[in-house]
């Protein structure tokens, strides 16, 4: 779909064609989530662990077999925050990362008890991006955190030295390898470098950017969709 990005009347940006006349306030962005052995999708044989699905279709996009090259263009930092319930850990909330609560990256704070609940935050960098080849799609979240941090900070890394450098933007192969510890069998993400952006490509993350800047949109939080169980996101 070609948009256009216009303003409404309510400094709301909104988009022509396919988003005429809808606030993109009411669109709800989907993320890339990778699958592990006790992700709902992977029970009910509808993706593999190690795939990577879209969040809100259950799409199987890519996985350990086939990366997905993505587009990256904005970064954001958040905590995941997560409350444990009988053995499990469940999903509470998204909070974003600044000076007030930095500290919940030590270790000390991982994992605290709050109001007599233990207490989990997970610190996450999360990317916003645009598919390759499909980069006139709604743009999708992905966020690296517990074991797969080190792929996003590899990412934000390579972002900020092109920056740095004025490189041409390039998008990024996402995969994931599979690894083990004595929790289990397990997957994360992958990071490596793809191809230069075209003209076309550039285009859509210029409009893209803005409208995430302008905090136009919503991402799907966990507790928005229904393909993994809420614990076992990034769960080692």
């Amino acid at each position: 779909m070609n948009q256009e990005i216009v303003n409404s009347d309510s400094k709301v940006p909104q988009t022509t064609a396919m988003f005429a006349d809808v606030d993109m306030s009411d669109i709800l962005l989907p993320k890339l989530l990778l699958m592990q052995g006790l992700s709902i999708l992977v029970s009910d044989e509808r993706a593999k662990a190690g795939d990577i699905v879209d969040s809100l279709t259950g799409e199987v996009l890519g996985g350990k077999d086939k990366a997905v090259e993505i587009i990256p263009f904005y970064m954001t930092r958040s905590f995941v925050v997560s409350e444990r319930m009988g053995e499990k850990f469940e999903f509470k909330g998204i909070v974003p990362c600044d000076s007030t609560n930095a500290h919940w990256r030590e270790k000390d704070h991982r994992e605290e008890k709050v109001n007599g609940v233990i207490t989990r935050r997970d610190y996450s960098l999360d990317f916003y991006c645009l598919l390759a080849n499909q980069p006139d799609s709604l743009p999708y979240q992905i966020s690296f955190r517990r074991t797969s941090n080190r792929a996003g900070k590899q990412l934000n890394t390579q972002m900020m030295l092109g920056t740095a450098l004025k490189r041409k933007p390039e998008s990024y192969h996402l995969g994931c390898k599979k690894t083990e510890n004595d929790m289990g069998v397990y997957y994360v993400f992958e990071i490596s470098k793809g191809k230069f952006l075209t003209p076309a490509q550039t285009e859509h993350v210029a409009k893209w950017t803005a409208l995430i800047k302008a905090g136009a949109v919503k991402v799907a939080e966990e507790g928005d969709v229904a393909v993994v169980k809420t614990h076992d996101v990034e769960k080692f």
